[in-house]
Parts: C-alpha cells; sequence; structure tokens
C-alpha cells in the first residue's frame, strides 16, 4: 500500500511499468494456487526496475533494496 501511495502520482514508462509489476504480484499473492515461479519473476523484474531507476537518481538519494525487501515482505516471501 505504502509503495502504490508513493507510485501513483508518478508519470514515466519505468514508473508505469513498476506498478503494473507489482499489481500483477498482489494478483498472483492473491492466487488460490501459488506460482512461486512467476513470483520469482516478478520480483527480479520489480528489481530491475528499480535498480534501473535508481542508476539515474542515485543523486537524489533513492534505493532499490528497501523497496524490494518491502515487497518481498508484502507478498510474504521473508
Amino acid at each position: 500500500g505504502e509503495l502504490s501511495k508513493t507510485l501513483t502520482p508518478a508519470k514515466s514508462p519505468e514508473l508505469e511499468e513498476l506498478k503494473s509489476e507489482v499489481e500483477t504480484l498482489r494478483q498472483l499473492r492473491a492466487a488460490p494456487k501459488k506460482k512461486h515461479g512467476w513470483i520469482s519473476d516478478g520480483l527480479g523484474s520489480v528489481r530491475r526496475i528499480l535498480e534501473d531507476a535508481t542508476g539515474n537518481l542515485a543523486a537524489e538519494g533513492i534505493k532499490a533494496a528497501p523497496y524490494v525487501d518491502q515487497i518481498t515482505r508484502i507478498l510474504g516471501l521473508r
């Protein structure tokens, strides 16, 4: 929820892709039969998107790891 609120006002292709991945992960997490491989792939995509974005935003102090960890906890994978 907190990550979604942070991303809501953002308008860039990368953040739109990130929002889409987060929503996909939510749906996968809610599915009756868990697709752990799909979840793992989705988390990898989230990490890639955030790492790409942080490369451009490093000067502003934005780091990918806390968001990936937060998503992982939300999904109950840690």
